[in-house]
């Protein structure tokens, strides 16, 4: 069977793979994730996680779930997260905002692409 290739969204992205075989919504992602990779190799952080999912709760009702591109553990012992974005959308507006409001300890940088 031929593989077929990744079809693009409404963005105009392609899902790609990144080095090591993840499937990331767009090739930026799946570049920094190469860049994660070699930051791990060389002792830079710790460990991450992709599409890492945190439920935005709010007065015990889960109002949705925001998954996050990486969730980073530095060598410093703190967590962050980084989120590459070539567009930025209201939904993602809204739930970065929700997410800073409730998870407000871990730092959330955005990677414009």
């Amino acid at each position: 069977m031929i593989p077929r290739p990744f079809k693009k969204n409404k963005y105009n992205a392609r899902k790609s793979a990144c080095l090591s075989k993840h499937i990331h919504h767009s090739r930026a992602e799946a570049d920094y994730c190469n860049v994660l990779m070699a930051d791990l190799k060389s002792g830079r952080i710790i460990e991450y996680h992709t599409q890492y999912k945190f439920p935005l709760t709010v007065n015990g009702h889960v109002i949705a779930n925001h998954f996050v591109d990486f969730y980073v553990l530095d060598k410093s012992g703190k967590w962050r997260v980084d989120e590459v974005k070539g567009m930025q959308t209201g939904e993602w507006i809204i739930k970065r905002k929700l997410f800073e409001a409730i998870f407000h300890e871990i730092p959330y940088n955005v990677i414009k692409r």
